[in-house]
């Protein structure tokens, strides 16, 4: 059997047979069959080449790794009954779990956030994890938001609209463009009213709402 070694061509060694008698005779492989070296399939160069490309996956292209972080801070005062109070938390939650189980990039869905403890939920170590006021979470990493970063940030909003908060902060780390901080500080915190409107308006400062498409 011929097979390609280190470019070259490898026959078999001679093989011996014999006969009644005792005499031998010596056999040698001399057909030619191309081999593709690390398939072991008797194919031609072309035809392997072919399969090769037939199966190939395309690459997947290098990017960088996005660091989304922050929380916002739920009201903790009321001139009122502590109902009215719950009664905000509970709407916010609700607004956090109609967020999408899976959305188009760049995402923000509804696994990327947690609360903590509201006062009223009887946990264990709640003076701990609340004090004036729960806070929901969030965090995900992404890969090269920036050309996708003002979009990020009017999706956040507009969640921001349909809640009742006092600030939020959102954390940019980014493996190019270094770190960046976003805040917004609500104009108008009094909730006290009988069906207080959500937050539409705030002061926001921070880094670049756009990249540039970088």
């Amino acid at each position: 059997m011929v097979v390609l070694r280190h470019g070259r061509e490898w026959r078999d060694p001679p093989k011996t047979r014999r006969l009644s008698g005792g005499r031998g005779i010596t056999s040698r492989c001399t057909r030619r069959r191309p081999h593709y070296g690390f398939s072991g399939y008797p194919v031609s160069p072309a035809a392997a080449a072919g399969e090769l490309l037939r199966y190939a996956r395309p690459a997947e292209p290098m990017g960088h790794r996005n660091t989304i972080s922050g929380h916002i801070q739920e009201p903790w005062y009321v001139r009122g009954s502590d109902r009215s109070i719950a009664r905000l938390w509970h709407h916010n939650r609700r607004v956090i779990r109609s967020l999408p189980a899976r959305d188009e990039g760049p995402f923000l869905t509804r696994r990327m956030f947690c609360a903590s403890p509201m006062f009223d939920s009887g946990c264990e170590g709640l003076l701990n994890a609340t004090y004036r006021g729960p806070v929901i979470y969030f965090g995900g990493s992404f890969s090269s938001i920036y050309a996708e970063w003002a979009q990020w940030l009017e999706k956040f909003e507009a969640l921001l609209r349909r809640m009742y908060w006092e600030h939020a902060i959102v954390v940019l780390v980014t493996e190019w463009m270094g770190q960046h901080i976003y805040r917004w500080d609500a104009e108008d915190k009094d909730f006290s009213a009988d069906e207080p409107r959500p937050i539409e308006a705030w002061r926001f400062e921070g880094g670049p709402r756009d990249f540039g498409g970088a």
